[in-house]
């Protein structure tokens, strides 16, 4: 059972961009991401009279050990500079990428069509197969 406790009680939830579009090659990943967001919105509303802040980052590529092809960018912010940027958005949105370029990609991402989305997938993809 969630108790309230000091002003701003809540959880936060990481989830990923890729639980929001058709993801080849990482179905359990983007489903299981998928869960969570389905499942922390229902808490949510369970919670809503209790003012407990759930909340939900559904963020594109961070920096990380799992990442360590790709060096920090402008896109892809180290794990602090993200953690620091989701932090500022605690209890200001229910779902957000969390860092304000992710934001930009994502909603550039969201106006391709889902095939052309797929192809593109397919060409990151082969891609990262020479870091394998």
């Amino acid at each position: 059972m969630l108790t309230q406790k000091g002003s701003n009680p809540g959880i936060i939830n990481i989830a990923s961009y890729s639980a929001l579009r058709t993801t080849p090659y990482l179905t359990v990943y983007s489903s299981t991401k998928a869960f969570i967001i389905q499942f922390f919105k229902c808490l949510s509303a369970e919670k809503y009279q209790k003012n407990v802040i759930i909340q939900i980052l559904c963020p594109l590529t961070i920096y990380t050990s799992m990442t360590k092809h790709e060096k920090p960018s402008y896109f892809n912010p180290s794990a602090k500079l993200f953690v620091h940027s989701a932090l500022n958005m605690y209890g200001v949105v229910q779902q957000t990428t969390g860092y304000i370029l992710h934001e930009y990609k994502a909603y550039l991402f969201d106006l391709l069509p889902t095939s052309l989305w797929i192809l593109l997938t397919y060409a990151r993809v082969n891609a990262r197969k020479k870091y394998v």
